[in-house]
């Protein structure tokens, strides 16, 4: 395990992530991704079927998304400029958790790099745990108990689309317990109960604390790379790129086992009943 910053990631040599069934594989990645919370395997190329089993060995491969953010079924999915049926496929994005507009962020993610620009759209991660803690003792007794709104309105076939959901500022890293920022410069609007003079320049200051250099692994990407990373522990952020470049990455989502059986209840629940 290679130590790739601070306060994140590893890259993990001389393991086949395809090579799963192998108990001693699956406990090397596991330990990787518990002690670093990102593990980086260098141009080593998966199939989608393989990128999927690696996933599994942290929780259950998710299709959740929101209204119209992700196909119903689906196990992948690229992040693209070439390909019509994704969105948020160039340009540059702020920091964020996937899905904290929805109750459940997701648990994980993993991106494998299909085709690169030849420079530009750089992944960032930043360690939302180690920033919560460097934050000044009067600022975190500020947000342990305030709640803020995370926001996403888009797109797609026509329609516009608005996810919203309001969490606490400060979650916790199920595994550990340990408190982390939510808050990020791409979804959370605003802080509900507080004007916004005084709500933007509180948001503006945990943005930038989660923005600080010294907490933050960029990832300057080469083909077949793979990245497997903690969604709640850590936020992400992309540069930009050109967009005449096609930029393609496939994504793999994952749920706690939790989080999957009460996904699956409540679909179970909203199913009509057929005599």
């Amino acid at each position: 395990m290679r130590p790739l910053s601070a306060h994140v990631g590893c890259e993990l040599i001389g393991v086949d992530p395809r090579d799963v069934d192998s108990p001693q594989v699956a406990a090397a990645i596991r330990e990787a991704y518990e002690r670093y919370h990102l593990v980086l395997f260098r141009g080593q190329e998966l199939s989608e079927s393989q990128q999927e089993r690696l996933c599994e060995l942290i929780g259950v491969i998710s299709a959740r998304g929101g209204k119209g953010y992700a196909k119903a079924g689906r196990r992948s999915a690229l992040v693209s400029n070439r390909n019509g049926d994704v969105i948020f496929g160039d340009g540059e994005l702020s920091f964020h958790s996937d899905l904290t507009f929805l109750e459940w962020p997701l648990k994980a993610r993993s991106l494998h790099a299909l085709q690169l620009p030849k420079s530009g759209g750089n992944t960032l991660f930043s360690n939302a745990n180690a920033a919560y803690e460097a934050l000044p003792a009067s600022m975190r007794a500020r947000i342990d108990n305030l709640c803020a709104r995370h926001a996403v309105a888009y797109e797609r076939d026509g329609q516009q689309w608005l996810d919203e959901h309001t969490r606490p500022i400060v979650g916790h890293h199920g595994p550990t317990g340990k408190p982390v920022l939510m808050a990020s410069r791409a979804v959370t609007k605003d802080i509900p109960g507080m004007e916004r003079p005084e709500f933007r320049a509180m948001l503006k200051q945990l943005w930038a604390q989660i923005e600080r250099e010294e907490f933050i692994y960029t990832h300057v990407w080469q083909l077949h790379d793979l990245i497997l990373w903690d969604n709640v522990m850590l936020q992400h952020a992309r540069t930009t790129f050109d967009p005449a470049e096609p930029r393609t990455l496939r994504a793999v989502s994952i749920d706690s086992h939790e989080v999957a059986a009460l996904e699956s209840a409540a679909q179970q629940q909203s199913e009509p009943v057929t005599a």
